[in-house]
Formats: C-alpha cells, sequence, structure tokens
C-alpha cells in the first residue's frame, strides 16, 4: 500500500505492538489523530486496529476523502462494541464514499 501515515488503533490506552518501524515518524496513535488532525500529512493511511477505535478513526479519516485501510488480526471487525453500536458503525463505514 505504501501509506503516507500509518496509525496505530490498538484500544483505549494506545499500545505500543513490536512490530520493525513503530518509531517512523509516520507512525501516530488514533489519540494522535483524533485530537490533532492536522497530522495527516498524505491521504493514503493504514490503520492498524480493527475494532472500535480503528474503525472509529477509520471513518472519520475516509470521509475526509483519504484513502484507509484497515489491518485488523481477527476476522470481523468492530468486536469490542455493543451490537446496536456496532450495526450503526458497520452502517457509516459501508455509506463512505471510499477511494
Amino acid at each position: 500500500m505504501q501509506p503516507d501515515v500509518i496509525i496505530i488503533a490498538t484500544g483505549g490506552q494506545p499500545r505500543e505492538p513490536d512490530i520493525p518501524g513503530i518509531k517512523n515518524r509516520k507512525v501516530v496513535t488514533a489519540w494522535d489523530i483524533l485530537r490533532n488532525p492536522e497530522k495527516i500529512t498524505g491521504k493514503r493511511i493504514a490503520v492498524l486496529g480493527g475494532n472500535l477505535i480503528g474503525c472509529e478513526t477509520a471513518a472519520y479519516l475516509a470521509e475526509q476523502g483519504n484513502h484507509v485501510m484497515v489491518i485488523k488480526r481477527r476476522q470481523s471487525v468492530a468486536e469490542d462494541m455493543e451490537p446496536i453500536n456496532q450495526h450503526v458503525l458497520l452502517k457509516r463505514l459501508r455509506n463512505i464514499k471510499w477511494k
């Protein structure tokens, strides 16, 4: 994908996964982006984490016109949400004009 930015979206308390390149200046947390959206300097973004924080961040970034890819470990997304909230989020994700 060659993303311009990589977003770590691994939970309510950001944790740093033990993966090569994690200290790269292109890697930020979801909280960084949601607090300071100007930190996004590119249009191609990889979001690591497919639960609530990752999906909400991906939706926000896609709605801003970015090309977003969510990378997750599990089969489904937003597993940590209440079913009704998960339904609303998944509907939101389906309705985004993904680039």
